[in-house]
This record gives C-alpha cells, structure tokens and sequence, in this order.
C-alpha cells in the first residue's frame, strides 16, 4: 500500500539500535539481526523523540544520519527514510522505519499508514502488558494458595514452577539451589524445557559462566533481567540452545531462606523486552512469597516435629501459664506420676508436692523463673499412689513477642532408680567401706583439688606401727573397731582425710600460717595416743616437693622411713626445707602489715635516648626494708603475695606513692610502672584519674607496663580496659615482647606506646646473626606504626652501639646504671 522498497521495526536497547525484522519488497521476505551502535545515532533517535517524525530525503547526505546508518543506506541505494517513534511505557521503545530509492517524497497517506502502524504497535505492546499483569496476579494468588497447603519446600517450589508456566503462562519456569561449590542445581522446572536443563552449568565463582541472570541475582542479592537473548552479551554460554526454545527474554530472581541466598528462581518468557517495570514489580512480589513459604513450611513442620518429638519422649514435659496454672502434660508425666492428663489440666504443680522441700526451696524456684532466670533442681515429688520419685528436671521461663513472660516450662527426668544406685556406687566407689573415709583414689582427687586453690600444703602419710600384733591379740573385729575410730578422729584432723592401705592413712592440711603444720603432726600424735596407737608420720609440702597428688604421696612415704620406730614420730620429705616453709608463712604475715608501716619503697632504674644517652625515664622498682628479715627483693615475695591475693593492693600502693614522688620532687620525666595481670579490672581506668587528678601531675609522665602474658588470657576485656587508661593521657609500655607470643595483633589493635625488646634479644646480638635482623626488623616495624623502642638488658657498650646504629629509641641496663634510690635518681637529673 506504500512505495516504500524495504521496512523495518527496530528497538532501541541500551548500547544498539536492533533490527527485529525488516521485510525486503524485492525479494518478499522478512531479514534481522542488523544493528547499530546507539551512541553514534543520538542526533537521529533526539530527533525522532523531539519531532514525533522523521523524514529524510537524502538519506546520505543527512548529517543526523552521518555517523549512525550512512553505510547501510549506500549499500542498499536508500535515498528516502520515513521513521515512525513506537512508544511503551513512557520512553522510546523503537521506531518503524521505511526506505526506498525514488526520490519523489512521500505521500500523505504514506505518512497516515506509518503513523498508525506504529500506534497499533504500541497499543499491542500495551494489551501484552496488560494481559500479563493479570496472568501474574492470577500467579501471585495461586502461590498464596499453595502456601496453605504444601506440607516441604520441594512440594512448594514444584508447585510454584507449574503456576508460573499454566497461570503466567511463562516459556518454562524452574528453580535451582546453590551448592557448596557453588554450582545452581536445578530443583524442579515447568513448562517447555526440552532437556534445556540437562546440561546446564552455572556456577557463580566461574566467571566464563557467571555473568548471566541466575549467577548474577546470587551474587548481587537482586533480581536480574535479560531482556533481549539474541543481542545480551551476558547470555553468550547459553543462547544457542535458548533461541532454539523460543527463550527470547529472562529473568531470575535470589530465594531466601532463614537469612541467607539459597537459590534463585527462574522465569522465561518468548517475547523480547518482557520483564520491565510492573513485570518485575510482581517478580518480586512473587520471590518475596516464596521465602515467606519457605519459611513458613520451616515452622509449621518444626512445629509439627516437635509435637510429635514431645508427645512420645519418655521425659517429664509440662507446660503452664505464667500464673502457675499447668495447661499441658505429656503421656511420660502421666505415665511417671500416676495422674491422668485431665486431672492435671487446671491445677498447679503443687499436686505433685512430697513436703520434703521446705518453703525456702519453692520460694526460690518461683523468685528465679519469675525473674525470668532457669532453675534446675532435683525435685522429690510424690505419686497419686502416694510414693515418690525423684524428678532431674530444670524450668524454663518462656517470652512471648513483647518479652513478657507467658509461660513456664518443666522439663525432667525419672531418675528414682538412678539416684538409688548412683549413690550406692559412688559410695563404693569413692570411699572405704570398713571406716567410711575417701579411699585412695578419692583422696588423691581431693588432693587434686585442693592444690588448684593455691597456697602451701602438708600431706602427711600416717602409719600405725605393728598394727598386725593388735589383730592377733585381740581379733580382726577389735581391730577393725579401732580402725574406724582412727579414721573419725583423723577426718577431723586436717582438710581431707582417706585410708591408704591396711593400716595406713592419708591426711591434707592447707598451711595458712607457720602454726598450722604443728597442729598437724599434734593432732596426729594425739588421735593416736587416744587410742593408745604408736605411729609414724612422714610429711611432705606442696608445691616445694611435688606438683602432683601421687608425688606427693610418694614424697611423704619416703619420708617416713626417716620417722620408722617403736616411737611415735614425724619426719619432714628433705629435712631442712620445712624452715624455708616457715619463712614463707612468715614472710606472708609480714606482708600484711609492711604496707602501713611504710616498709616498702621505691627505686628507679633510668631509661637513656640512644641519641645522647641523656636519661629520659626511669622505672619504678619496689624494694620491702622488713624491720624483721632486712632488705628484700621481688623475688623473694611476689610469690607470695600473690598466693595471698595482695597483687592489687600492692599495685595500687606503687601507683599513689610514684605519683606523690612526681609531685613532691617535680619529676620532670616518665615513670614506668609496672602493671600485674590481676590489677587490669574494671577500677583501674577509675582509680588511676583519681590518683591524677589527686596529686595534679601530668599523665603523661606515668607510663604502665604490660606483658603479653596479661592480656592474652582476655584480650577483649584487657583491650577494652587499657583503652580507658589510654584515653586518661597514660601510656602504654608492652614488655617482655618476644619472650611468650610474639602476638602482632598486640601492636596493631591496642594503644601501645612504646616496646621493651627482651634481654634475651639484646644478649644474642653479637653472635646471631639471626636475633640481630629479627631485632632489625622489630625496630623497623615499631617505627612503622609509630611505637618507641626501649632495649632493656643492656650491659656492655658494644650493646649501646649497635642498638643505636639499628635506631632503637631508648636504652636501659645495668651498663649504664643500676636501680637506686630515689636520692640518687634526683641527683641524676640533675
């Protein structure tokens, strides 16, 4: 009905312009695939857009045409264009183009029959639109069917493929999972697969088959979209075999399930530039109620589980509401109690109440799951029957949606039976059934425990001497008697007591002052001579002979040869060493009074730059005058401190007395005080303001150090409280680096300040060559981010030069000064 020689419908997509078909007049058949780049057609698709028309006469002589079809019109001796926009949604869809070679213009009607193709054309893309939209409703709504009534999740997806391709008349519907690997497997599929899936490989770590929808909406999270199979780069891998199934367009779209991508869904549709706004609006939708699916068939089978779970375990399970009231029994509470359910229904658990517990016990029950903590316990109830069971059980407070508590939950176990045995066992097991005292084995983890306390031990090894005569004399029955009235006697002795052998026994004693260790062999000797028994005694010291119970025990066996005799007696595992014992436990008493009487004192070691071995700081080291054991050094009582919990008190003494020195002689320079692991605590940050702001010095000139060793056992709670002290202006010194772990992260996470290379790096670095580029490199690195270096141990001069040849900060030992007291130290600055 038009002259025109050739027409074409093309679209306009986001890099080219396509020719979807284009019928030749001359040759009576329809050609595509001809494309154009889009950049180089702007001036024409500006025109088209603005003008609603475009007409040219000269097709290639047409500067708007120049650079985007010029070529095309000379090989086909085009003279004439007239393009038609089509629009859809709102923007350039394509246009309808018609070309000839004449050069007589176009004729009106020419122009009318264009320009109503192309609203036929966009109405028709309209109407698809539309009909879709409802075919996708109908969808949606089926899928919100299918939730009510699939019973698993391959039943649900199943389901969905099938409404997606009969309801959605989509091309083919399936759903794939993502394995470990990464690989989409396919699930379940609708529709015109034709083996399509077979052979499928997407993997979403494979880049050569990871840029199409499926991959892509995994690895971004979204929904992704190929509107245009023939001209996608993206779907190179697979667009054989999908034009081969009419698969002109795609989408896919990530499932979630329990807060993570477990795969996608997958719709394919035979029109090209089919999923656009409102299509993937209800896409989406769609993906949205099939995780809520997933999810909700989760619960409804855990639920169902769990019912079934709870009504056939053989434990005690009853629910009630938050007033006390039971609402719900399982077939093992009837079974165990004697009480039918619907007797217990409505009542309180009361029902089941021995009187073996007294009011304290249920007021802390109901004071413990009112607060919403769980209380366990072994109950002692009684039986409809009137007998009692004994109930291993624990109730659980229950929250609903506002976290108020709604109900309680009891959960338990018969052990009646169980209890009955275990007792007897462990008896049996665990002690002597002639005296009733822990047997070997018992008293050895008894011992066991005790040590783990801490703190000095006697065990002592106690046999009675020529105890065979006794059961000759006067029987094995008087015998025994006589052993079983020891053995009371003994177990009041000491901390634990056992029986070794025969007519041998164990005792322990925790030595808390030198007097404990008389009593101990006094009241030994004495149980002995009440019933008119001579024994001997060997004793040996934990930790000093031994670490473990059975070396102990040894210890004081060998110990006793020293004390064989037809005499009672005692002899101490090495004798000689139950002085330095005593010295200790003196020494420990001494420490309680040393602080107020203004015993301790501090003594300072200076720190030197390397630049001009010009003292810069020093250390603060603690030295004890004791008015009775003279001068003593850390060595000889840290330990014991220690043992008898004083470290924080001690600490917090050396932190007020260093600071009151700065005040009071203007110190002008760094003190560097030593932090003990068990002082990082929540006071710390609080008292050392307090100290500051107290004697009103600088906190920069308190410097605390660390070891690696201190805050590793919690780093997070050591991090979080040394960045406190941080913030107060006090630096961080980490010492003894090397020596333990070595931990970098140390470096990098905390607020460290400056670094203390171990002696035992500044000893080796003459002779290995090693140690020496470690240091290098630790130097090097401490630089890097900004942390001062500090060498302790530093004896001979060589030492001072090659560390600072290696550009280590600061410098500290004995070649260069010794701790002294603090007159001395003032002088120094001086």
């Amino acid at each position: 009905q038009t002259e025109a020689e050739r027409v074409g419908f093309w679209s306009v997509k986001e890099e080219i312009i396509f020719c979807e078909w284009l019928y030749v007049k001359e040759k009576g058949n329809f050609e595509h695939g001809l494309s154009f780049e889009k950049n180089k057609c702007k001036e024409f698709l500006n025109a088209l857009e603005e003008e609603g028309i475009f007409e040219s006469r000269m097709v290639q002589e047409d500067k708007k045409l120049s650079e985007c079809m010029k070529d095309y019109f000379k090989s086909h001796n085009i003279t004439l264009l007239l393009a038609i926009p089509i629009w859809f949604e709102g923007r350039l869809f394509g246009f309808l183009s018609l070309e000839k070679s004449q050069k007589r213009q176009w004729l009106v009607f020419e122009r009318y029959k264009a320009l109503y193709t192309a609203s036929l054309i966009s109405l028709l893309l309209e109407k698809q639109k539309g009909d879709f939209l409802l075919r996708m409703y109908k969808t949606l709504s089926s899928v919100n069917h299918i939730i009510l009534q699939a019973k698993d999740k391959e039943e649900l997806l199943r389901w969905f493929c099938k409404a997606a391709t009969e309801e959605g008349m989509f091309r083919m519907a399936w759903v794939g999972l993502l394995d470990e690997k990464g690989n989409v497997k396919p699930l379940c599929s609708s529709g015109y697969v034709e083996n399509y899936l077979s052979s499928l490989n997407i993997n979403i770590y494979d880049e050569s088959v990871n840029k199409g929808p499926t991959a892509r909406a995994i690895i971004e999270d979204r929904v992704q979209v190929n509107n245009d199979t023939e001209t996608n780069p993206a779907m190179a891998p697979w667009r054989e075999e999908m034009l081969k199934r009419n698969y002109l367009s795609s989408c896919a779209h990530p499932i979630r399930f329990k807060g993570r991508i477990i795969g996608t869904i997958n719709l394919y549709s035979d029109k090209k530039n089919f999923f656009t706004g409102d299509v993937l609006k209800l896409v989406e939708e769609l993906a949205q109620d099939i995780s809520f699916a997933l999810e909700h068939v989760d619960i409804i089978r855990t639920k169902d589980t769990l019912f079934r779970t709870v009504e056939e375990i053989k434990d005690w399970i009853m629910i009630t509401n938050k007033n006390g009231y039971i609402e719900y029994v399982n077939p093992a509470v009837e079974e165990i109690s004697g009480y039918k359910r619907e007797k217990l229904i409505g009542k309180r658990p009361s029902i089941f109440k021995s009187g073996l517990h007294s009011e304290d016990f249920y007021k802390e029950l109901w004071d413990t799951i009112t607060s919403g903590k769980v209380f366990y316990a072994t109950f002692i109830n009684r039986r409809k029957d009137g007998s009692l069971f004994y109930l291993d059980s624990k109730i659980v407070p229950i929250r609903d949606d506002k976290g108020e508590i709604s109900n309680f939950v009891a959960v338990g176990r018969d052990i009646t039976q169980v209890k009955q045995i275990e007792e007897r066992l462990r008896f049996l097991s665990n002690y002597d059934l002639l005296t009733g005292v822990p047997n070997r084995e018992h008293f050895l983890e008894l011992l066991e425990e005790a040590t783990k306390e801490g703190g000095n031990i006697a065990v002592a090894f106690v046999d009675i001497y020529n105890f065979s005569s006794i059961n000759l004399l006067y029987g094995y029955s008087v015998g025994d008697k006589i052993l079983s009235s020891f053995a009371e006697r003994l177990s009041k002795v000491g901390d634990g007591c056992g029986r070794y052998g025969s007519d041998e026994f164990l005792v322990f004693k925790r030595l808390e002052s030198p007097k404990d260790l008389e009593e101990l062999t006094r009241d030994i000797l004495k149980a002995a001579q009440d019933l008119k028994l001579t024994v001997n005694i060997g004793i040996s010291i934990y930790p000093l002979d031994g670490r473990s119970p059975s070396e102990l025990v040894e210890k004081a066996i060998l110990a006793l040869k020293q004390a064989k005799g037809g005499t009672s007696s005692f002899a101490y595992y090495k004798k000689g060493e139950e002085e330095r014992i005593i010295k200790d436990l003196k020494i420990g008493e001494e420490l309680n009074y040393a602080i107020e009487r203004g015993e301790f004192v501090l003594h300072f070691q200076p720190y030197y730059s390397s630049k001009d071995l010009r003292p810069v700081g020093a250390e603060a080291l603690i030295r004890w005058y004791s008015a009775v054991f003279g001068l003593l050094y850390p060595k000889d009582f840290l330990h014991i401190v220690e043992k008898k919990r004083l470290t924080k008190r001690l600490d917090y003494w050396v932190f007020e007395e260093a600071m009151r020195l700065i005040k009071d002689y203007s110190i002008s320079v760094p003190i560097y005080l030593n932090l003990s692991p068990l002082s990082i605590d929540e006071d710390l940050p609080d008292y050392l303001k307090s100290l500051i702001e107290k004697y009103e010095i600088s906190p920069s000139l308190i410097n605390l150090e660390i070891t690696e060793e201190a805050v590793i056992k919690d780093l997070e709670k050591a991090h979080k409280i040394l960045e406190e002290v941080h913030k107060l202006g006090i630096s961080i010194v980490l010492d003894d680096f090397g020596v333990l772990y070595s931990s970098l992260s140390l470096l990098s996470k905390f607020p460290i300040s400056y670094l203390k290379i171990d002696k035992s790096f500044v000893d080796r670095l003459e002779d290995d060559g090693k140690t020496s580029r470690i240091v290098v490199h630790l130097i090097s690195m401490c630089k890097a981010l900004n942390i001062k270096t500090i060498a302790e141990g530093v004896e001979e001069k060589w030492q001072v030069d090659l560390l600072t040849k290696m550009k280590c900060d600061y410098l500290q030992g004995y070649y260069l000064n010794k701790p002294m007291p603090l007159d001395k130290f003032l002088d120094l600055l001086k």
